[in-house]
């Protein structure tokens, strides 16, 4: 399965995310119906829908997403969501899939305008679509980063290389090969074995800051192949000492764990590594339910054992 929304309650306070190596567990304090955000497939992000709504328990009614906006501080508010929302988009789709080389792009000025968004964006599109023909069973998360002189560079996870053209640069940094691109010709790569995809989706995602979001309001700003794996998500109505169990079991097998809070809504994050038994973690709490079908396979030309 591959991005499948599961819905055991259309009006749910935990939503439980299950990526490659990692489950996420988010407990609401007030309700929400199910109206969810997603992405293009081409790494624009689209502001909330009217359909978002959250239950507001001081007027006791529900309510669309937009109608919490502050006017006056609309546009910050704007920038800081959709910074946030980029993030995420990253790191679920970092964590969703394994990946074997971290790749760092650098044009070349004498090709390319380096502090031009629109050159560097169509140049590093084009060059993705004309690999991925070579190469289809290519999967990636490009994302690209701006220096404090307004130039800009890119750094991808990339799996199912073959046809990447890679070869050896002669390098070894912290006993590792470092690779190129042969195929890029826009400027300068460096390619290296990813060792902890977990790290790396975060890794990449530091690069998202506010003053690229800034420039690339409406364009694109990252790039997903479409054979990516995406996280399996499930909803539920959890209430009682069923909702206490759960907050202990997450609590006791939690690698992190945090809280955020806001006029309307308080949230309890946990992140679990993969238990050794996913349906037992809910089935204790009386939803049993087939979770292990929702872990993601691997693709057949992941190669996680190539020697570096």
């Amino acid at each position: 399965m591959n991005g499948t929304y599961s819905v055991l309650a259309d009006v749910y306070n935990v939503k439980v995310t299950i990526f490659q190596n990692e489950v996420d567990v988010a407990i609401y304090s007030n309700p929400l119906s199910r109206g969810y955000f997603r992405c293009d497939d081409y790494g624009v992000i689209p502001e909330p829908s009217d359909g978002d709504r959250m239950y507001n328990p001081f007027e006791g009614r529900w309510m669309n997403i937009r109608d919490f906006k502050d006017d006056a501080s609309s546009r910050e508010e704007s920038l800081r969501s959709s910074l946030s929302r980029t993030r995420s988009i990253v790191n679920r789709l970092g964590r969703a899939n394994s990946w074997e080389f971290f790749i760092t792009f650098t044009f070349d000025p004498q090709k390319v305008d380096r502090y031009s968004w629109d050159a560097v964006s169509s140049k590093m599109s084009n060059w993705l679509n004309n690999t991925r023909k070579k190469a289809p069973d290519l999967r990636y998360l490009v994302v690209p980063e701006m220096h404090k002189d307004g130039a800009f560079h890119f750094h991808g996870l990339f799996s199912c290389c073959d046809g990447l053209g890679l070869v050896d640069s002669g390098v070894i940094r912290d006993g590792s090969k470092v690779y190129n691109v042969s195929s890029f010709r826009l400027g300068f790569t460096d390619a290296e074995r990813v060792k902890q995809s977990d790290r790396a989706a975060s890794y990449v995602m530091k690069y998202i800051t506010k003053d690229l979001v800034s420039v690339s309001k409406g364009k694109k700003r990252y790039w997903a192949s479409r054979n990516l794996i995406r996280p399996e998500e499930v909803f539920l109505s959890v209430s009682g000492k069923a909702l206490t169990r759960l907050k202990y079991n997450c609590l006791a097998q939690s690698k992190y764990s945090g809280s955020s809070s806001g006029p309307y809504q308080e949230v309890e994050r946990f992140t679990l590594d993969m238990p050794d038994d996913l349906d037992a973690l809910f089935s204790d709490i009386g939803y049993p339910y087939p979770y292990i079908d929702l872990l993601p396979a691997l693709p057949k030309c992941f190669k996680e054992d190539k020697a570096s």
